[in-house]
């Protein structure tokens, strides 16, 4: 059986995907024992997914919400460009793919060469091509 779908959410209007409710069925809240700071044992509050084999928690119902959307292959947030059509679970995914149909290259590399998300730039970098490469492990916030 197929879960359910809607058309719009009453949160983002215009926003399709699975109903709040069928995926607050889908996790647990917990209470597990983590080491905190000075190595002191605390107990926190944690949403477990209850997919079938998987284990994951998360210290936010948003993030396993995130998550659970994710197994369900539900991406709610769909680029309106032409003929893209590339979908996502969260809607800041979906602003920052937006910045590549824009031109949008806000991280830029000591080479000239500009990328629309970050992690782009650092596996630029990484390659060592270029004026602006850096070694493996060398930090890159100094």
């Amino acid at each position: 059986m197929d879960p359910p779908r809607t058309t719009e959410s009453a949160e983002v209007p215009g926003k399709a995907g699975l109903p709040k409710k069928f995926i607050e069925r889908l996790y647990t809240c917990i209470t597990a024992v983590e080491t905190g700071p000075g190595g002191q044992q605390q107990q926190v509050k944690r949403f477990k997914c209850l997919i079938e084999g998987c284990d994951r928690s998360f210290p936010r119902k948003s993030a396993v919400g995130s998550h659970i959307q994710t197994h369900l292959d539900d991406k709610p947030h769909v680029c309106d460009h032409e003929d893209c059509g590339a979908a996502f679970v969260r809607q800041h995914d979906l602003r920052r793919h937006q910045r590549i149909h824009r031109g949008d290259k806000p991280f830029n590399c000591e080479c000239g060469k500009g990328f629309a998300r970050g992690d782009a730039l650092m596996r630029h970098r990484q390659r060592g091509i270029c004026s602006g490469g850096i070694a493996p492990g060398q930090r890159t916030d100094q």
